[in-house]
């Protein structure tokens, strides 16, 4: 959308050009600058641009970390790992909301061996922080005694909420349990915890979209962002 032109001339033209194209980023613009010789001015057309290198979710302003297109890569090569380890196991995948849905979904799109999914519903976060209880909302149903499990997750840091669910799992007899999950945070591990399939590992920041949210919101960006402190 182009919010304004303007002609400038002389010195201060010049200097008046060069301060808008150098904070155009800033200001989230996009400035042309066309320079007539023969007229010795400047054309300036301002076009507005949105940037979605940065967003606001609630109170907090986020970054932007991960692009759905660099996502996507990923999930199609731990998919990859999948479709050839598990190929003869008709697995059952187990995943966890809210926050997997989306990496859960687009996970499912890419795994073409025989497999079944299903859905449980644990409660860890308040906020920015560890609500320190972890409770089942919504129990599995399906008999898992003897197949392979594989849960999936939308993030490990502290891996207490995992550790809770293999150990709730195990408890029904399945022949194996497998964890995949879109991101892994090293530095915030608490406790002994194999991962299978990690699609990216991060630093120890909030982050926020594709899945994940602050107080409930930001699940539905496509994106992967993080906290600005």
């Amino acid at each position: 959308m182009i919010i304004g032109r303007s002609v400038f001339t002389g010195y201060e033209g010049k200097q008046a050009v060069l301060v808008l194209y150098k904070y155009r980023k800033k200001m989230g613009f996009l400035v042309v600058v066309n320079y007539f010789n023969y007229l010795r001015c400047f054309f300036l057309t301002v076009i507005f641009k949105q940037n979605m290198d940065q967003v606001r979710v609630k109170d907090k302003d986020f970054r932007l970390f991960l692009s759905a297109e660099t996502i996507q890569e990923n999930i199609r090569l731990v998919a990859k790992k999948i479709n050839e380890e598990l190929v003869d196991k008709n697995p059952l995948f187990l995943a966890v909301l809210n926050g997997s849905f989306m990496f859960a979904a687009d996970l499912m799109k890419q795994v073409t061996i025989p497999c079944q999914i299903s859905f449980v519903k644990l409660a860890s976060y308040e906020g920015m922080q560890s609500g320190g209880t972890i409770r089942e909302v919504f129990g599995l149903s399906e008999k898992i005694e003897g197949r392979t499990v594989v849960v999936v997750e939308d993030i490990v840091d502290s891996g207490r909420t995992m550790q809770q669910l293999i150990a709730s799992l195990e408890t029904r007899n399945p022949e194996e349990i497998r964890i995949a999950t879109l991101l892994f945070k090293p530095e915030a591990l608490q406790c002994e915890l194999h991962l299978d399939y990690v699609v990216f590992e991060i630093p120890n920041d909030f982050v926020v979209g594709y899945g994940l949210d602050y107080d409930g919101y930001g699940r539905n960006l496509k994106d992967v962002y993080t906290l600005i402190y």
